[in-house]
């Protein structure tokens, strides 16, 4: 009997796959997970199927300005719009941005997760990057007065299962309050909530038109990082058919 062998890394909490071109494997190194290795963080995971293809996911977490509609209840009465992005990097493999909110008071998950006093004006901060095909990360500072803003993060690992469902892997992590199971159950059931939002979200943009049609229709408050990511994906598939001869796969499998 023979099986296919695959170049591994393991990278606590991940076991990254790399399904391309052996001989590639070597040169590009799994992205850098923040935040899990260090000891003023705290985490927990979940994990779900979307009924969706993975690059529709990861275009809907770059384009957070559907939040205000679509998490109302999440986000401050204050913001009724996303402003613009404050900032946007890009690389050859990545894209970032940075958006910072007006001030607000605090939401309902925010003052029970945070402990802070929820008639005080808070400014926040909204980060996302494409770090790979497979990783998408995700972060949300409240601002507080000694300097060191209180973040609450997901990395999410994405992979396809076919061409219209996909595997997503969620840890969420945090710097405050740590040690603190009660805070971990809000969080838990306040990501649980947005993930079932967003996930109803994209499967009745796939049911409706699948990718295709979503790719050549949909307009996107964030193009500059949607559009970036597209070009990133492209350029990585034409790289792999032609190094692996026709035999490679997209970029890298992700396991839990």
């Amino acid at each position: 009997m023979h099986l296919p062998a695959y170049p591994v890394i393991e990278l606590p909490p991940f076991v990254w796959i790399w399904l391309g071109a052996p001989r590639a494997a070597a040169s590009i190194l799994p992205p850098t997970l923040p935040w899990l290795a260090e000891p003023e963080w705290e985490s927990f995971t979940s994990s779900w199927v979307v009924d969706a293809n993975y690059l529709m996911v990861h275009e809907h977490y770059l384009d957070f300005s559907y939040a205000p509609i679509v998490h109302a209840g999440d986000i401050p009465d204050e913001i009724q719009t996303m402003p613009p992005f404050s900032d946007v990097e890009v690389t050859e493999t990545t894209v970032s941005y940075t958006r910072t909110l007006p001030d607000a008071v605090l939401t309902g998950w925010e003052a029970e997760a945070t402990g802070l006093d929820g008639g005080v004006l808070y400014q926040r901060h909204e980060m996302g990057t494409f770090a790979s095909p497979a990783l998408h990360l995700q972060r949300w500072d409240i601002d507080i007065a000694d300097g060191n803003p209180l973040s609450t993060t997901r990395i999410h690992g994405i992979t396809p299962r076919t061409a219209t469902s996909t595997n997503v892997f969620m840890i969420s992590s945090r710097n405050y309050r740590l040690g603190q199971p009660t805070v971990t159950d809000r969080l838990t059931r306040f990501l649980e909530g947005v993930a079932r939002r967003d996930n109803s979200i994209l499967e009745m943009a796939s049911n409706h038109s699948g990718y295709d049609r979503w790719q050549a229709g949909v307009e996107f408050q964030a193009d500059a990082a949607v559009l970036r990511a597209r070009g990133i994906v492209a350029t990585m598939m034409a790289n792999q058919a032609v190094n692996s001869s026709g035999d490679g796969q997209l970029s890298r499998g992700l396991r839990p």
